[in-house]
């Protein structure tokens, strides 16, 4: 299993409600969000989604960015 199976099982027993979110539909983070986690993005985020991470951080919003670490090696071995 993946790290964010677990994250999501310690949240959900911790009572958060834990949702995906399409920002490329969405268009903004909700305003009921009460932290962002965005985990080993497998590509580059389109300039709709960037705005919408931004302005949720700006807003004073709490994120938690997870990173593979071996995504990255990954990927630039392969260049």
């Amino acid at each position: 299993m993946n790290a964010m199976y677990y994250y999501k099982t310690y949240l959900e027993l911790e009572n958060y409600e834990i949702k995906t979110l399409d920002l490329l539909s969405a268009q903004n983070v909700p305003d009921d969000c009460e932290g962002l986690i965005i985990a080993s993005p497998k590509k580059d985020f389109t300039n709709v989604e960037a705005d919408s991470i931004k302005a949720y951080i700006e807003k004073g919003g709490n994120i938690l960015w997870l990173n593979d670490p071996f995504s990255a090696s990954r990927r630039n071995s392969s260049n």
